[in-house]
């Protein structure tokens, strides 16, 4: 027991992040990216505040650079494993910078690829990108995340869903014949979440405004 929380806080600790980048870069094993994208996620989540401003940019490119090389030939666990860590980034770090708002571009450019793979791999992001950025936690009287829910409210919500609407206009036409169990049907359903999830999204939650009587406004 104790071998094993030994080795779960040696793998969260911010001064091994190197040695995670080392592993995502080289290693051809799924399971082994998967574990290096879950420890470096739980530095991000616990140790954000020990990362300086260029080592979180650093962080973000090298991951993002991960996923656009290695994203295609990887399995479905390893690519969700990377999204995961790079929404977290961009989320942590969507109010601080613009530069972080650069993966809706970079979303884009894998749509407009026309490569199925970079497709599913740009809307899963997409999709996920939406859910983290609306999940506001409550904390006794604070709530977390907020500020990053607004803001990417503001800033970024209406281009994904443009993009996620534009690609299921071009998707329609031939809708009726994409085969079951496709990378086609794959890439139409996860864009149909996309777009869910930008619909639904909690705009009482991230935009609302407390008042004396707990009631709140939304814009």
């Amino acid at each position: 027991l104790q071998g094993g929380i030994a080795a779960i806080t040696a793998a969260s600790d911010f001064r091994v992040i190197g040695k995670h980048e080392f592993l995502l870069s080289k290693s051809k094993s799924h399971f082994a990216i998967h574990f290096g994208a879950s420890a470096l996620l739980t530095i991000v989540k616990d140790g954000w505040g020990n990362l300086n401003t260029e080592q979180r940019l650093q962080l973000r490119n090298f991951v993002y650079q991960c996923l656009a090389v290695k994203g295609p030939t990887l399995s479905r666990v390893a690519v969700n494993g990377l999204i995961k860590l790079l929404v977290r980034i961009t989320k942590q770090a969507w109010c601080d910078d613009t530069q972080y708002h650069d993966i809706l571009k970079g979303a884009e450019s894998m749509i407009q690829s026309g490569n199925e793979a970079y497709k599913w791999i740009a809307f899963e992001l997409l999709k996920s990108l939406v859910v983290t950025m609306q999940t506001v936690k409550v904390v006794g009287l604070r709530r977390t995340g907020r500020a990053e829910s607004q803001g990417f409210r503001d800033t970024g919500l209406r281009e994904v869903f443009v993009m996620t609407k534009r690609e299921l206009q071009s998707i329609a036409p031939d809708a009726t014949e994409i085969e079951e169990g496709s990378k086609a049907e794959e890439i139409l359903l996860t864009a149909l979440d996309t777009a869910l999830g930008c619909l639904s999204y909690d705009f009482d939650t991230t935009g609302g405004q407390d008042s004396g009587d707990g009631l709140g406004i939304v814009h």
